[in-house]
């Protein structure tokens, strides 16, 4: 479904951009239709970088993104089909509060799709609306509350949810559970899952927990300082890894 070729991340800072940094190197992997990609690695690995690159939040300097056999800069090209790329293609963040405005009520949240996406998606569809919060394990009692009056799940339930309204065919899941306590991850974690089977969803799912990985993914990418050092099947990369990173990061993780 997706696959990034070679792709490759430069910063440029300072005056007339004489400062660099290497965010991403020669990274290449792909995700197929249905499943779920785990990126993996250290804190500054490149993991969130590659997220928004996919995505086309951000420009490789160097490789190409592709869907299918059309590269991403040409479903950028026009207005209209960056719309319809991004109505297909999202993201739900560590931190819900940051993809909520705090004071719009609910209700207004999920309408925000429709405003956004008007010529695709038209007025807002609340029979769909609802079903998608049904789908969450929410209810309509909360359209007229605000994000502040919610807890953590379920202002991701709730991110969740308004990403459902778009239909998605693929979403990149950058540390969803990050911020909840351990017995909500759990919880948001099988909702993930089980969103994944009866929606036919894709994930690319960005993590540094082994324990979500091994339970969420079907295929790894072990990342170190922007290069790829290791990815396949994830229960034979975590099971049996080939090389002295990935056994020196799955050790450090499995013995804290």
């Amino acid at each position: 479904m997706m696959r990034c070729e070679h792709v490759g991340k430069v910063f440029r800072s300072g005056f007339m951009g004489g400062g660099a940094v290497t965010a991403l190197e020669d990274v290449s992997f792909s995700v197929a239709e249905g499943t779920t990609y785990a990126l993996c690695g250290l804190s500054g690995s490149g993991k969130s970088t590659l997220g928004r690159i996919v995505l086309g939040l951000i420009p490789p300097t160097s490789g190409a993104v592709y869907y299918g056999d059309e590269p991403l800069a040409d479903r950028l090209r026009t207005r209209a089909a960056e719309q319809e790329f991004r109505r297909h293609n999202q993201m739900i963040f560590q931190n819900p509060q940051a993809s909520l405005y705090e004071n719009f009520p609910i209700r207004r949240l999920l309408e925000e799709p429709y405003r956004i996406h008007a010529a695709a998606m038209g007025a807002p569809d609340w029979a769909r609306i609802l079903a998608c919060l049904e789908k969450v394990g929410l209810g309509a009692d909360l359209l007229d509350r605000y994000p502040a009056e919610l807890s953590g799940g379920q202002l991701q339930r709730l991110s969740i949810a308004r990403v459902l309204t778009m239909q998605p065919s693929f979403i990149v899941l950058d540390e969803p559970t990050a911020m909840l306590d351990p017995t909500v991850q759990v919880q948001i974690m099988h909702l993930l899952k089980d969103l994944q089977r009866k929606e036919r969803l894709t994930y690319l799912f960005i993590s540094h927990d082994l324990d979500l990985v091994r339970f969420l993914a079907d295929d790894v990418g072990i990342m170190c300082r922007g290069r790829m050092v290791e990815q396949g099947r994830a229960d034979e990369v975590l099971s049996a890894p080939r090389e002295e990173f990935t056994r020196e990061f799955i050790a450090a993780f499995d013995g804290f």
